[in-house]
């Protein structure tokens, strides 16, 4: 059944009367529309913030970022992270503070099966999702998690990494490549670390990497990181070499 208009005004869905009706409203009384109680109208007031004064300010991302840890509506949730995900490094600073904080989607264990696509899944985490599409210049602040002692962000800022290896080729150095090998041999007891990081490596198509995936589907019993493995080789077999 069709949502109605006001189901979805429910949801945060803006239209451009709502958009019109704030567009005079000062940097400050914007700020403070974000929290407002219709959550249309929190929607159509990020949407304008974005329009007057882009999101490179802090003050800014870090009150998007305080909302989502408390926004229901849809909407309005697709609308920060819309904004989000057109950030700067700092931004991404900002960002990777709330890795694995927001919601209940997260792994918390291995799954039942891997993905049967032939393209990188979607990070689940809502933070590690629009870092994962953001510009690629922001790569550096991801990577710099991985020296971090919290797990809770490592889970998740490895799916990021991998998305946007997956996406931007020219990120599948070989340094890179051997920084996540390397990681996955650290953390070799950790099975989430091990089956995110082997899901990267299908982002490069060295043939170090093929030899170090076989060795994982040798060495592993568990029966999800080996089929991960299996995936990720079918995957580098048809990458442009």
């Amino acid at each position: 059944m069709k949502s109605t208009s006001e189901q979805l005004r429910k949801r945060g869905m803006a239209d451009q009367f709502d958009v019109d009706e704030l567009m005079d409203l000062s940097y400050d009384e914007l700020i403070d529309s974000i929290n407002a109680k219709s959550p249309a109208k929190r929607t159509a007031a990020i949407r304008v913030l974005y329009m007057k004064f882009g999101c490179s300010d802090i003050k800014l991302i870090q009150a998007l970022l305080e909302r989502l840890c408390v926004e229901k509506s849809l909407y309005t949730k697709l609308e920060i992270c819309s904004v989000l995900e057109k950030g700067n490094a700092i931004a991404a600073k900002l960002m990777v503070e709330y890795l694995g904080k927001i919601g209940s989607n997260q792994y918390k264990k291995l799954p039942d099966r891997v993905s049967k696509k032939v393209s990188y899944p979607l990070p689940r985490d809502i933070i590690a999702r629009s870092l994962a599409r953001m510009d690629k210049s922001i790569f550096e602040v991801l990577m710099g998690v991985l020296n971090l002692q919290e797990k809770y962000k490592i889970y998740e800022v490895l799916d990021a990494i991998g998305f946007m290896i997956f996406y931007n080729r020219e990120l599948a150095s070989l340094k890179v490549f051997e920084s996540i090998l390397g990681f996955l041999k650290d953390y070799s007891d950790d099975y989430i670390i091990v089956w995110k990081s082997v899901m990267c490596l299908s982002a490069f198509s060295y043939k170090e990497n093929i030899d170090a995936l076989e060795e994982i589907k040798r060495t592993y019993v568990n029966h999800i990181i080996k089929a991960e493995a299996e995936r990720s080789i079918k995957l580098i077999e048809g990458l442009p070499r």
